[in-house]
């Protein structure tokens, strides 16, 4: 038979169970949105969104402007996560599933989509708190099927989370900050450890409390383990940050090595004003205090320890 004759394969008799997906969206450019995502946001009865209003401009731009969006961020959080659990284990029925939305589901849903303000959820978002209480409820489920014996699962119940990857921050500055990996800055790993921990993501740091510990975390990390660090930062806060920064690498240097932080500051990524630069941590301080206005745009910052003169 030839190809030309061939039927397109069938639609598969068998979806995956119902679950939480966490969908990439764009950090900055629409084109970074992945056909996989477009799929499952398409796929499921509801979207748990940090920002409602991003969200829906980016399901007007595939399409799917009608699927219903749920608000979950840093301070509905726990109340709104339950709802979202029981959506989750009681999706509606393929008949009931939004008959009015365009396009129309013509499949069982395959649960909820998580979505960040930009970029991957689940990192710097609510996404981690539901994700958590997700896996609790998993590990309950699985422990019911160890008391009642092997035969009470037909197989092992399905994961309660699934990634649907695509376009992160914290990937995308790690690459812009190739500088700060040259072979001789890099510490080398302990036996039996790769060379991925030589990075520590802490986000945006703390604004009040707990924010001292941080920024000293932040220099521990940095020049008695050598590691690169990632940072977050609007820029309402990246000058004030950026010098508690210098003056804790000052105060732990105590006057010998002082400087040998390095700094990569990634704005706007992915976007039209996209810019990185690399240079000493005090430097970029002094660059920001002569600046001509306050800095605008999104922020990343990757710290690393300069390595010592052969």
């Amino acid at each position: 038979m030839s190809r030309s004759s061939e039927q397109p394969p069938a639609e598969p008799s068998v979806f995956p169970a119902p679950r939480l997906w966490y969908v990439a969206t764009p950090i900055g450019n629409l084109q970074d949105m992945t056909v996989r995502g477009v799929a499952v946001l398409n796929s499921t009865h509801l979207t748990a969104a940090e920002d409602t209003r991003r969200s829906r401009a980016l399901l007007s731009a595939y399409n799917l402007t009608q699927r219903p969006l749920t608000l979950l961020f840093e301070h509905n959080w726990r109340t709104r996560i339950p709802q979202i659990m029981r959506s989750v284990s009681s999706p509606p029925p393929l008949s009931h599933a939004y008959a009015s939305v365009d396009p129309p589901l013509s499949r069982p849903s395959l649960g909820v989509s998580v979505v960040s303000d930009a970029g991957t959820p689940g990192i710097s978002d609510p996404g981690g708190e539901l994700a958590a209480v997700a896996w609790e409820r998993h590990r309950e489920v699985e422990q019911m099927g160890i008391s009642y014996g092997k035969e009470w699962f037909a197989s092992p119940p399905a994961p309660p989370c699934s990634p649907v990857p695509g376009a992160s921050a914290l990937a995308a500055a790690l690459t812009a900050s190739a500088a700060l990996c040259r072979p001789q800055a890099r510490p080398h790993p302990p036996t039996g450890h790769s060379s991925s921990s030589g990075v520590v993501f802490f986000g945006f740091l703390p604004v009040k409390r707990g924010r001292r510990q941080a920024i000293q975390e932040v220099m521990r990390e940095l020049i008695d383990k050598g590691r690169r660090v990632v940072l977050y930062e609007s820029p309402a806060r990246l000058l004030a940050t950026l010098r508690e920064l210098r003056d804790a690498e000052a105060e732990r240097a105590g006057g010998r090595g002082w400087g040998c932080v390095e700094l990569c500051v990634c704005r706007e990524l992915s976007k039209i004003y996209e810019e990185h630069y690399v240079m000493p941590l005090k430097e970029a301080v002094h660059k920001l205090e002569r600046a001509e206005g306050p800095p605008r745009g999104e922020f990343c910052l990757v710290l690393s320890r300069r390595p010592a003169a052969a």
